[in-house]
């Protein structure tokens, strides 16, 4: 499992010097690892100590599913625009994310 926060950078820290920074920036933390190691339950605590938004990919997967869309980079896809959108209203975000895949471990497709 890895706990890594993130600063704005590319397009988020472009939207920034635009003017719409939030008064403090926010935070990114991203909670990741194999299935079954706490991810879940870390990132829910983590997320309510912080009172941050809680952003889970495998519940943006399941709602893709149920839809008849296609399940794959696409649940990341959603998540990262629903974390831009709070982050430049400046309020931190939790990500909990699995990386079943080895490819995804290792940072690379």
């Amino acid at each position: 499992m890895s706990l890594v926060p993130v600063t704005p950078s590319g397009r988020l820290a472009t939207r920034f010097r635009g003017g719409f920074a939030p008064a403090r920036p926010a935070t990114l933390t991203v909670i990741s690892g194999l299935p079954g190691t706490g991810k879940t339950t870390l990132a829910k605590a983590f997320s309510r100590q912080l009172g941050a938004c809680y952003l889970r990919i495998d519940a943006v997967e399941t709602a893709l599913a149920r839809s008849g869309m296609q399940v794959g980079v696409e649940g990341y896809a959603v998540v990262h625009e629903l974390a831009v959108s709070n982050l430049l209203l400046g309020t931190d975000v939790v990500v909990d994310a699995v990386n079943a895949a080895a490819e995804a471990r290792a940072g690379g497709g």
